[in-house]
């Protein structure tokens, strides 16, 4: 599992949320990071994704995740937006 959010806090509070699960969380503090953990891990089965995020924002990252997974011939997982915005724009 690969959790994305440029707030590390965030990233902490969602592992903890998981210890009982026994699930082998990576965790990478914004999108370039997560890019680097998913070429480097192809046992990623589920990413969860803060949507606002500075440099590359979720959706993005979500784009560049299955361009990366489909030239690398590897099987694309799903995602799972998140977000603590809940200003229109967003919900939108």
């Amino acid at each position: 599992m690969l959790v994305v959010d440029d707030n590390s806090f965030n990233l902490n509070i969602f592992e903890r949320m998981l210890l009982d699960t026994n699930c082998t969380v990576l965790k990478a503090l914004g999108g370039e990071k997560a890019l680097e953990l998913i070429s480097k891990h192809d046992d990623i089965d589920v990413g969860f994704f803060d949507i606002n995020m500075p440099i590359m924002d979720g959706f993005e990252l979500m784009k560049q995740t299955n361009i990366y997974l489909s030239k690398q011939n590897r099987v694309r997982f799903p995602i799972y937006s998140l977000t603590g915005d809940t200003t229109e724009r967003t919900m939108e």
